[in-house]
């Protein structure tokens, strides 16, 4: 029998599992926090940009439950 020469032992594999798993949590961390952040505040400008410039002068509270 031939052996691969590119065959890794389980040894190798379960280092580098745990090696993309560090880098998962690593950027599970901080980048989903900054996305989720980043999403927060384009939905809150969103609505500050709806609610504030298009019903200035009308009784926003009226406004909001007639769209609902």
């Amino acid at each position: 029998m031939k052996k691969d020469s590119k065959a890794t032992a389980p040894q190798d594999v379960t280092e580098e599992a745990s090696a993309k798993f560090r880098g998962w949590e690593e950027f599970g961390r901080d980048g989903l926090l900054r996305q989720s952040i980043s999403v927060f505040l384009r939905i809150t400008e969103m609505l500050y940009l709806f609610v504030f410039t298009q019903f200035r002068t009308q009784d926003r509270y009226t406004v909001l439950l007639e769209l609902l």
